[in-house]
């Protein structure tokens, strides 16, 4: 497993290796890179995630869109706690 779980590569077992919408040949970043992709070619008006070692923000600047990384603790515990443990700020892409 790489450090921090992170990737520089976006891959689904179902769908195969995910693309950068730019530059074809380019990752789009990692473990948000599917998103990240969707956002940047406007399939998605937005996106959301766990932002764990920058996993939001690396694939949002491979890919030439934003991502916020919140203060812990301004999204609900609960729902913070459901997708990836408590010390993992939740955000928009």
């Amino acid at each position: 497993m790489p450090e921090f779980g992170m990737r520089w590569h976006t891959d689904n077992a179902l769908r195969g290796p995910t693309v950068n919408p730019w530059p074809a040949g380019h990752t789009p970043g990692g473990s948000s890179g599917g998103e990240a992709a969707a956002v940047a070619t406007g399939m998605s008006p937005l996106g959301i995630g766990n932002d764990g070692a920058g996993s939001l923000r690396r694939p949002a600047q491979c890919c030439g869109v934003s991502a916020l990384k919140p203060s812990l603790g301004r999204v609900a515990a609960a729902v913070v706690e459901a997708s990836a443990g408590t010390l993992t700020p939740i955000g928009p892409r």
